[in-house]
Order: C-alpha cells, then structure tokens, then sequence
C-alpha cells in the first residue's frame, strides 16, 4: 500500500514554508533606527578621529626621516650584505603608508565636526499670555538643519 498524502497536509506543508519564509523575510530586511546623537558625542568623536589622525602623521613623517637619514648613510648598490639599507627602505615606505592612512582620519573628524554644528542646542523666543498680557519668554529647542543633496 503506497501512502499518498491528502490535500490537507500538503497546504498545511505549503502554508508553514510560507510563514516561516515570510517571517525570514522580514527578519532580515528590517531596517536600522537612526539615533539623533548629540553636538557633544560628535565633537568627541570628531576629536579622537583628529588625534590618531595627528599620531599616524606625526608617526610616519618622523619614519620616513629616520628611514632617509638611514638609508642615505648605509646605501650600498654593490654591497653584498644590504639588509640595513632595505630596512631603512622598508621604514621610510611605511612612513609614507602612515602619512597616507592619516587622510582618511582628517577627513572623517571634518565631517564629524560639520554634524556637530548642525546640531545645536538654544533659546528661542516665543510669545504666552500670562494675566491677559503677551510675555516673551525663552525656549529651549533642539535645532536640527538637514542639508539635501
């Protein structure tokens, strides 16, 4: 006797993938909130990123010196032992990938900074009635600018 399943069963089978495909679906395609931070968090952020950006230029240029003062004084084309020389080759060639990783740094805390002056927290005026009297009183706010592309 050969067991075939019934109708039932296979749109029991069929509804389950379904859900559990849908539920994937949107498990996965959720979309991150944003998080308003404030003018501080983006100053400091935009501090530390200029710091290392200022230690890996410091860094390297002071490499690529030590490295060209080096390999000014071992330089030897007809050598046999040049393995000092390719050290100080090697030292001055990772002066120039610091300084050059230090761009990324520099313009990073730039656009840190420029978040942290859109962000700003003030007075505003605004007008109340207080005992049948208009009153200028000061209001705190969040200003906010978005600038569009």
């Amino acid at each position: 006797m050969v067991y075939t399943a019934t109708k039932v069963e296979v749109m029991k089978k069929v509804i389950l993938s379904l859900m559990l495909a849908s539920l994937m679906a949107t498990s996965f395609c959720q979309q991150k909130t944003m998080e308003v931070k404030d003018k501080d968090y983006y100053l400091q952020k935009s501090k530390d990123k200029k710091t290392v950006a200022w230690v890996l230029l410091g860094a390297g240029t002071a490499a690529i010196i030590g490295g060209a003062i080096g390999f000014n004084q071992t330089f030897c084309i007809f050598c046999e032992d040049n393995g000092a020389s390719n050290a100080y080759g090697f030292l001055m060639l990772g002066g120039v990938v610091a300084d050059l990783a230090s761009i990324p740094f520099f313009i990073s805390a730039s656009h840190y900074k420029k978040i942290a002056a859109d962000i700003s927290i003030g007075n505003q005026n605004g007008y109340t009635i207080k005992q049948n009297y208009l009153v200028l009183n000061r209001i705190p706010v969040l200003v906010v600018r978005i600038h569009l592309p």
